[in-house]
């Protein structure tokens, strides 16, 4: 009996680890606290980061690939945006009112919108209403934009380079 428990408890705590450890879904960083609690390389499915407290994007930047959407909208207090290590992100990048961003910093992303068999918008590149934004020039290994790119209504922007 005793054998019987242990080889359960076991088995338990490693479905448990395996449970916890996944990095899929659709999830929403709400909260510099949601932000920092990120702990994942690689993610299939969406995230949206979403929130006014939100000041830095720091556990993120082990991110790697993202099968679905990287939505990065009205976040009042983020000055920069970066994703050092991110190569791939399947469906969609959407950067859009975020009021107080300055910098944006994606240097070895190659494809945005390679997945997939969606068609339009869903396949895209968004830079819009980012009000304190002058610079684009975070994107050197940018390679593939699935169907959609779009840089707009950005009232600092004097330059895109990369």
């Amino acid at each position: 009996m005793k054998q019987f428990f242990t080889l359960f408890l076991c088995v338990f705590l490693l479905q448990v680890q395996q449970v916890l450890g996944q990095c899929s879904g659709s999830i929403t960083l709400a909260t510099q606290a949601d932000v920092d609690a990120f702990d994942c390389v690689d993610f299939s499915g969406s995230i949206t980061v979403q929130g006014n407290d939100i000041t830095n994007l720091d556990s993120l930047s082990e991110l790697e690939t993202l099968t679905e959407s990287l939505k990065i909208n009205g976040t009042g207090n983020l000055g920069v945006i970066s994703f050092p290590n991110l190569k791939d992100v399947g469906d969609r990048l959407d950067i859009r009112g975020n009021a107080a961003l300055t910098g944006l910093s994606f240097p070895v992303l190659g494809k945005v919108g390679s997945g997939g068999f969606a068609s339009g918008p869903s396949l895209s590149l968004r830079i819009q209403n980012n009000a304190s934004l002058e610079a684009i020039p975070g994107f050197d290994s940018l390679r593939t934009v699935g169907n959609f790119l779009s840089v707009a209504n950005n009232a600092a922007l004097r330059e895109i380079s990369g």
